[in-house]
């Protein structure tokens, strides 16, 4: 509906030792990072896949010990 482009899409990444990780890509941003780039959010359509799967094992490092 009318402000919105579109509904978020659903996928799966798969780092490098094959572990799916789910993730969704937003069809609207919310233009944070043209304020702080380096903090733009993980499902920012603007964020790449790699970047994705780097905050994602980043965050499954800090979690496990």
């Amino acid at each position: 509906m009318a402000p919105f482009p579109a509904g978020a899409g659903f996928r799966w990444l798969t780092d490098a030792a094959g572990t799916p990780h789910p993730t969704r890509d937003r069809a609207g941003c919310c233009l944070y990072c043209t304020i702080r780039p380096e903090d733009a959010c993980t499902t920012c359509p603007r964020t790449r896949d790699a970047e994705r799967l780097r905050r994602i094992e980043a965050e499954r490092a800090a979690t496990a010990g």
